[in-house]
């Protein structure tokens, strides 16, 4: 009797109730259902609704409205956001299962294409599609360029073109017909990072054969260097170097790189209606959930009859009611949590939900930025955004939280003020606006800057010195 005294009495602590209500928040969809289903295996007071329930408040719906919030959410006190409709799911839409509609990580293919869209336009765009789609696992071309140009009635100089400005995408050297050609392409973006190796470009160009067996001597004689040089070189070839491009490609979750790739199972689910977006909190297949009949019933009738039951079948029943209706209300929290971080990020992201996830139009954002919209602390947002995805229109793509607090539209801002205070005389280079961002912080390459400034508008040097286009400045937050 003891024991369940002391169960009951941390079931009540405010301290354990809001470490349970952190503990769900930072949970996983995949994670969230294991613990329910372990929570219905242990507690014989909870189980799972069979009626339709209100995702925001668990009250059962009638009409598929609920009779409490009717389909409508306000958004957060005190904050500047518009009113979300979002009404409440009916037996039809239930068969519309979010979870079953899982997406893959993104694929090679994909991060490509949408770096083409920020590197090509026009027909040059139509090229590389084409080129992109003929790549292998291992990011080579196979065929010929001729027989591709062939194809798409293209001139074989166009073609070479855009394949070679394809090869500076990321992966570096994606796009290379052989080996040599993407240990080449890999060496040149290394030297215009500034950490190139004259010496191993000799060999992959010359010596890849002797390289291979590890000739040392034979390739020092015809190079006329040391063997020593040469070994340094073959170690820094071995180091910084793949044969294989494609395979260095992984997703921005994947922090491991040599895992097997996981699905990314969406946490919310945006829609868009016109010019309004509706939020969905995905639920597992085991919920909602609802206190037993039998239980409650019994948790209430002895509340009534005090003296017809011993302490220990109260204290039996109680403790687990109360345990039921806690997890309950824990999980309601969670739900009404990340639909108003959404709603908020929705809010303060519009550009880049407007234009279909066009990540051109990100805005700088901090999670305690979001966090004072929507009236929470930092430490909350980061609770409920770490390691969570979001389905968003128009495709269904599902893309990582992390995504609307990257750095990228900090640095595109720098790189333009650093373009308005150049001397119109002597414009900066894309590889000197390189070195002052990595200087101020940002790990970008060159290629990335010529990327950003593309996105931005801005003419490139020798056009800059002729006249001085810059565009609007970037809306802040």
């Amino acid at each position: 009797m003891t024991q369940l005294l002391q169960e009951q009495k941390l079931v009540q602590r405010p301290d354990l109730r809001l470490l349970m209500s952190h503990t769900l928040l930072q949970m996983t969809a995949l994670e969230l259902e294991q613990r329910i289903a372990q929570e219905l295996q242990d507690n014989p007071a909870l189980e799972t609704a069979e009626e339709n329930v209100c995702p925001t408040c668990q009250t059962v719906t009638a009409g598929g409205r609920c009779p409490n919030c009717d389909g409508w959410w306000e958004g957060a006190e005190g904050s500047s956001l518009n009113t979300w409709h979002l009404p409440c799911r009916t037996a039809a839409e239930d068969d519309e299962d979010p979870m079953a509609n899982i997406a893959a990580p993104l694929t090679l293919h994909e991060h490509l294409r949408w770096q083409a869209r920020l590197e090509f336009s026009g027909d040059e765009f139509d090229i590389a599609c084409h080129l992109i789609g003929c790549l292998n696992e291992d990011g080579y071309l196979p065929g010929d360029t001729a027989d591709i140009a062939a194809q798409l009635g293209r001139e074989v100089g166009e073609v070479e073109r855009v394949l070679r400005r394809l090869q500076t995408l990321e992966p570096v050297s994606v796009g290379a017909r052989d080996l040599r050609e993407a240990l080449l392409v890999q060496l040149r973006d290394l030297r215009e990072q500034g950490v190139g190796c004259d010496l191993a470009e000799r060999i992959v160009r010359s010596h890849l054969t002797d390289l291979a067996h590890r000739r040392f001597e034979r390739m020092a004689q015809q190079l006329s260097v040391s063997v020593e040089e040469v070994a340094a070189a073959a170690a820094f070839i071995v180091k910084n170097l793949t044969p294989y491009p494609g395979r260095q490609f992984r997703p921005p979750w994947n922090v491991c790189r040599h895992a097997e790739p996981l699905l990314a199972r969406p946490d919310v689910v945006i829609t868009r209606h016109g010019d309004r977006y509706e939020v969905e909190v995905v639920q597992p297949p085991n919920a909602p959930l609802r206190v037993n009949g039998v239980y409650r019933d019994l948790h209430e009738k002895m509340q009534r009859h005090k003296p017809s039951y011993t302490d220990t079948e109260r204290q039996h029943v109680a403790r687990w009611v109360g345990r039921a209706e806690l997890f309950i209300e824990m999980l309601r929290r969670r739900q009404a949590t990340l639909r108003r971080i959404t709603t908020a990020l929705i809010a303060l992201q519009r550009d880049f939900f407007d234009h279909d996830g066009d990540r051109a139009y990100l805005k700088p954002l901090t999670k305690t930025q979001l966090a004072q919209c929507v009236g929470c602390d930092a430490s909350t947002v980061s609770r409920a955004t770490s390691g969570r995805f979001m389905q968003i229109p128009p495709c269904g793509a599902v893309v990582s939280f992390d995504l609307f607090f990257a750095a990228a539209p900090d640095a595109k801002n720098y790189l333009r003020q650093l373009v308005a205070q150049e001397d119109e005389r002597q414009p900066l280079s894309d590889r000197e606006i390189a070195a002052r961002l990595r200087r101020a912080g940002f790990e970008v390459a060159r290629r990335t800057v010529t990327k950003y400034r593309r996105m931005l508008k801005i003419p490139a040097r020798l056009h800059r010195r002729r006249e001085k286009v810059l565009p609007p400045p970037l809306a802040c937050v």
